[in-house]
């Protein structure tokens, strides 16, 4: 039997009023910033800006240090070139003012590289201003190309920097330090308990008797700790090559225990309370295959998910999914229980780039209103599909992400092996944008970015069946607007389309270490039609929340407000509690 939604969740409605006053009170409480003024250099106002972020942003949490801020500040307009600069600080109750002389810049005089004979041509040159930042890089270019054309086992590149005060002018000198030149010889483990031997050597980038390159042993070694089956991981090298030029590596290694359980918890005023847990055996044959069952409760939802993931099926960057999912599902758009087995084959091209093939069937009995007819009908569905995803990510963190791209194109054709549906193919392109400005504000400020598009191309509505509709609205779509019910809705109930819109965007400010408040806007639309009809405009909700930093990512607490079609929705607000950022 189906609840209406508003006897469902009003038990929850003095919890999400209570959290909710919570939520708007936290951010003034106990955040006292230190102030920080710079006062000479209203002439250099980029110099300004970098100082304001590279030196007083870290004060401005703890008991200023003034000697510590000093040398902070003076160190930084060195990196800028000014190493005649003075750095006065002055302190009234607690409010301090930096006076700053910036006085002459130094400029490049002369560049040296000894001890190699190096004939790329250099990114500095004479003439340029002495900036920190750039001589680094260049002597990282210098690093990097020597060894590209080198077997050297030992090289290093060191700066040196020597002023002359009078003239403001700085020479470099890039001291080349490479040892004798060496191969790759045997590889060594300690003795593994559980592991495959063979599938450990499969890891390794580099090939015996070929040219020495430090970098393929810490690429060998981020390789075996992405496996998730080590908690330590050493490697052993020897002070020089052998006589006859050889490096014999050995790695020493702990093993994780593979068998680990997961809990969590969320909350959504439009949802109510969830629980997942999740149990997994990360090497279950011994070279890192993976079975796992998955179990979410909520009182919209009830779901049981296997998966057996086998990693290097047909070669290192080919692997296979096989599983299959239990699942009923309660909304005010349909109600549905079903049953469906799949397999994947994932192709990783690159650490950014991975494409994925497969088959899912399955049979779903599911209650819906017919939207032809408009009374609820039940069906029984035997769907058989075939998934193709594109996926580019170079996010720095999955959960808590600050600069990157996540990009991922679907297209599913789907097929009834029972009939009561028309075949159909589902699309759907999903982007999410990162950027850190906190090289240029205050707070680290990240800007994040989300776009969902899709479409069902068919016969009509009617024929879809429910749950492969389109949907908006809720915690990971139109925040602020009921969940499904930014679209069609007939007789007070959504029924989903066959083509949906959604954008986000949300400004994440750092307030402290630990605590981080976001503003947001969303909007998006499902419609009846196989492409957009943006007549029928956007439901837009925003709002704003807290951030609470953990070891494993961010606790996420939104409050958000519909902004505009508000007749069908029972509830002024939406409230969600859960843990990584909302995209």
């Amino acid at each position: 039997m189906r609840f209406s939604r508003a006897s469902r969740f009003n038990r929850f409605n003095k919890l999400s009023i209570l959290i909710s006053g919570l939520l708007l009170s936290l951010p003034v409480l106990g955040i006292a910033a230190t102030k920080i003024n710079i006062k000479g250099l209203e002439s250099y106002p980029k110099l300004q800006e970098y100082l304001e972020t590279m030196v007083v942003t870290n004060y401005q949490e703890t008991r200023v240090n003034t000697y510590a801020l000093k040398q902070d500040t003076l160190k930084a307009l060195q990196a800028k070139g000014y190493y005649d600069a003075t750095v006065n600080l002055s302190n009234h109750h607690e409010k301090y003012t930096l006076l700053i002389e910036p006085l002459n810049i130094y400029h490049i005089s002369d560049i040296q590289i000894q001890g190699y004979d190096y004939k790329q041509s250099l990114n500095i040159k004479t003439g340029d201003v002495i900036i920190a930042e750039e001589v680094l890089a260049q002597q990282k270019d210098i690093l990097s190309s020597i060894k590209s054309h080198n077997c050297f086992y030992q090289l290093s590149v060191q700066n040196e920097i020597y002023l002359d005060h009078d003239k403001q002018l700085a020479e470099i000198i890039f001291r080349v330090t490479a040892g004798r030149d060496a191969k790759f010889g045997q590889t060594k483990f300690t003795e593994l308990k559980t592991i495959n031997p063979g599938y450990i050597k499969s890891l390794i980038t580099y090939k015996e008797n070929t040219c020495w390159d430090a970098d393929k042993v810490e690429e060998t070694k981020t390789a075996l700790m992405n496996t998730g089956l080590f908690s330590y991981i050493k490697t052993n090298l020897p002070e020089t090559p052998n006589t006859n030029g050889m490096v014999d590596i050995n790695f020493d290694f702990e093993e994780r225990p593979p068998r680990s359980v997961r809990l969590g918890v969320n909350y959504t005023s439009d949802e109510g309370p969830g629980f997942i847990s999740k149990w997994s055996h990360r090497n279950i044959l011994g070279s890192a295959e993976e079975l796992a069952f998955d179990l979410k409760t909520s009182l919209i939802i009830q779901s049981l998910k296997t998966d057996f993931f086998k990693p290097q099926i047909f070669g290192t960057k080919q692997s296979l999914s096989v599983g299959s999912l239990l699942e009923h599902k309660d909304t005010d758009a349909y109600e549905e229980l079903k049953l469906n087995f799949n397999t994947k084959y994932i192709h990783k091209h690159s650490k950014t780039l991975t494409a994925s093939l497969g088959t899912t069937a399955g049979i779903s009995e599911i209650t819906a209103v017919d939207t032809d007819k408009k009374k609820k009908e039940k069906q029984t569905f035997g769907l058989i599909s075939f998934p193709g995803v594109l996926t580019f990510d170079d996010r720095d963190d999955k959960l808590d992400s600050h600069n990157g791209i996540f990009s991922q194109s679907t297209v599913e054709p789907f097929g009834d092996l029972l009939g009561s549906s028309a075949p159909f193919l589902r699309l759907n392109q999903t982007n999410s944008f990162y950027f850190d400005l906190s090289n240029y504000l205050l707070l680290d400020p990240i800007l994040a970015f989300r776009t969902n598009l899709g479409g069902i191309f068919g016969h009509n509505t009617a024929d879809i069946p429910a749950s492969n509709r389109y949907y908006a609205g809720g915690g990971n779509s139109v925040r602020g607007v009921q969940l499904q019910y930014a679209g069609p809705i007939k007789d007070g109930d959504p029924t989903g389309g066959r083509s949906l819109v959604e954008l986000s965007s949300e400004l994440r400010l750092k307030v402290t270490s630990s605590i981080g408040v976001v503003g947001f806007v969303d909007a998006g639309n499902v419609y009846e039609t196989s492409l957009p009809d943006f007549k029928k405009g956007f439901f837009l909700g925003t709002g704003a929340g807290l951030r609470y930093f953990t070891g494993f990512g961010p606790i996420r607490l939104d409050l958000a407000i519909p902004v505009n079609k508000l007749k069908k929705q029972k509830e002024h607000f939406q409230f969600y509690i859960s843990i990584g950022q909302a995209f």
